[in-house]
């Protein structure tokens, strides 16, 4: 019986507001923190296109192209 390829990640996101409560969602920037437990890599990110690029390092998987 073979076996799935498998990889896993922890993927931690948070907000901060730059204004007080109630700040508007224009104001908040999000941050977080992504570990592959295979490699014990880890970086940190602040946009989503960084957190794919991680993924996408240590997982070999690829987005999907746009036709």
């Amino acid at each position: 019986m073979g076996t799935t390829p498998h990889t896993t990640f922890v993927i931690r996101i948070w907000w901060t507001d730059a204004t007080p409560l109630p700040a508007p969602p224009a104001t908040r920037r999000w941050y977080g923190h992504v570990e592959h437990l295979e490699s014990g890599r880890k970086a940190a990110f602040s946009d989503l296109a960084a957190l794919l690029a991680f993924i996408q390092k240590h997982s070999g998987l690829r987005a999907p192209t746009e036709e």
